[in-house]
């Protein structure tokens, strides 16, 4: 739970300051992180000594600079400095040994991308993603904070780490996958009728496909449709397929009373138990995971008419269960 809890934070917190935030509380928090942390810039300091790790503090020389992590030493007037950049060439060097009259062997820096300073150990994210975790291999006290935070620091950092040899001739897979998603998700039956959208090409580069569409439920009076996402995530070795049912401005107050009651809706045959939660674009909505079990299934067809039938009685499933869920809260 908090190995996830951390790593989720990157759904909403992956700025650059955001980046500064979570690792100065990481610092406060773990010992065994603070430790490893300073010393990946600055092997031969005293942790012992760092009395303080303080955010954007100002210099006391003309007020110009916020070095990102400011560390305050018991022992020693003059602090260490790092710096922190996510994608930004706006750069430091020699403005903070200035500002806080230290020499350059006190200013850390770590960037997501290489680069070369004379004079400077230019960090990279990468570099320490790779160092922490070889660490908490061994690691027990803290293993599941750190293992959060390197999780979230390699979806802020876009951090890509491969281990295994690629499958390509499973390629044309992925083809098939994206020209069939229109016919899976063009349906009708007697509960509602369901047309496709597109494809979002700009997300594909994550390892997600998203494809949206609209139902219109049959049974109800009223006469508006629903927005939903046919989402596959392709970026982890067990690919997961899941549906998203957005919010409904026409059904707002029904819509609110479901999310509220979403702890009292179960899991179907070819479904885990729903959740609700935001889309990549602040859309608030219901989450339909389909099982494992079901995604391995698909996998081992022996047709594709026959994967195809199994995806679409997985859609099926899902958005009745919605509509007679949906319905209950109108008439209740």
């Amino acid at each position: 739970m908090i190995t996830d809890f951390v790593h989720y934070l990157a759904q909403y917190y992956s700025r650059e300051n955001d980046l500064s935030n979570i690792t100065k509380i990481m610092c406060d928090s773990s010992r065994f992180f603070k430790e490893h942390f300073i010393h990946f810039f600055f092997p031969h300091l005293d942790v012992d000594q760092v009395m303080e790790i303080r955010r954007e503090r100002p210099d006391t020389n003309d007020g110009g600079s916020r070095v990102d992590l400011f560390l305050e030493l018991s022992n020693d007037d003059k602090p260490y400095l790092i710096e922190v950049k996510i994608n930004d060439t706006n750069h430091h060097f020699g403005q903070y040994e200035h500002s806080y009259g230290v020499p350059s062997e006190r200013l850390g820096y770590i960037t997501n991308y290489k680069m070369k300073q004379d004079g400077y150990d230019v960090k990279t994210w990468e570099g320490f993603y790779d160092y922490m975790f070889q660490l908490n291999k061994t690691n027990q006290e803290d293993k599941e904070l750190v293992d959060g935070y390197i999780r979230y620091l390699q979806t802020v950092c876009s951090i890509i780490k491969f281990d295994k040899p690629m499958k390509l001739q499973y390629l044309f897979s992925l083809y098939e996958f994206f020209k069939i998603l229109p016919k899976l998700l063009t349906r009708q039956n007697d509960y509602f009728e369901m047309t496709p959208g597109r494809i979002y090409e700009a997300r594909l580069k994550w390892g997600i496909s998203v494809c949206d569409f609209n139902f219109k439920p049959l049974s109800f009076e009223f006469n508006h449709s629903f927005y939903g996402q046919f989402d596959i995530y392709f970026e982890r070795e067990q690919p997961l397929i899941v549906l998203f049912v957005q919010d409904c401005k026409e059904y707002k107050l029904e819509m609110s009373k479901l999310i509220e009651n979403i702890s009292s809706l179960q899991g179907g045959k070819l479904f885990k138990e729903p959740y609700q939660e935001e889309d990549d674009w602040g859309n608030n909505g219901i989450w339909f995971e389909m099982r494992p079990e079901v995604f391995t299934d698909v996998q081992e067809k022996d047709s594709i008419d026959d994967q195809i039938k199994l995806m679409g009685d997985y859609i099926d499933e899902v958005l009745i269960y919605f509509i007679n869920k949906f319905e209950e809260n109108i008439n209740s």
